[in-house]
This record gives structure tokens, sequence and C-alpha cells, in this order.
């Protein structure tokens, strides 16, 4: 009966251990999710798109089109993209990319 109490025991620490994890592993997911729209609307899709901040693309039926407009133009992106870019090509982006994180933080210290 001991030996059943301790598995038990086990079973239900081992479970509590994994939501934990299960949720340590959603916030993560939850803060990149969050990251990758800071940079969409970085680089200026917001506007292009008529999406303002707050606006709830997924359930809100008449925002679901400039939802829609953002898919499509971050399809037709990556299907220009080459499949294997070279590493002159990653660097070249990612210089790009750190510039745009430096005025983009000048612009917001500034303003």
């Amino acid at each position: 009966m001991v030996e059943l109490n301790r598995l038990g025991a086990t079973k239900q620490a081992l479970a509590y251990q994994g939501k934990i994890a299960d949720k340590s592993v959603r916030r993560a997911r939850t803060r990149t999710l969050i990251q990758i729209g800071a940079l969409v609307k970085m680089v200026g899709f917001f506007p292009v798109c008529g999406i303002e901040e707050g606006m709830d693309l997924q359930l809100n039926i008449e925002h679901q089109d400039k939802a829609a407009i953002l898919l499509g133009i971050l399809l037709e992106s990556v299907a220009a993209l080459p499949e294997s870019p070279s590493a002159e090509q990653l660097d070249k982006w990612q210089r790009k990319g750190i510039q745009k994180f430096k005025s983009h933080r000048a612009d917001k210290y500034y303003n």
C-alpha cells in the first residue's frame, strides 16, 4: 500500500512538472509570436493592409480581409525568396535588419 501511494505521488509530481513545462513552452511560443508581430508592424505592413493596433484579425469578420491581405503579402514575399539563400544574402538581410532596429529605436526615443 505504501508503495502504491509512492507511485501515485510520483505520478502526480510528474504530471505537475509536465504542466509547468507545457506552460513554459506556451509562454515562450506566445512571446515569439508577439515579437514576430512587432517585426511585421515595424516593416510597415500594418498601414498597407489597413490594420490598426487592437484589431481582432481572427474573430472579427470585418477585419479578416485585412489579415488575408497581410498573409498574401507574406506568401508572395516568401515565394520570391531563393530556396537556399547564400551566406552573403543572409548577411545583407541581417545588416538591413540591424539598421532598421537602430532607426526604430532612435525614432521611438526622439518622437
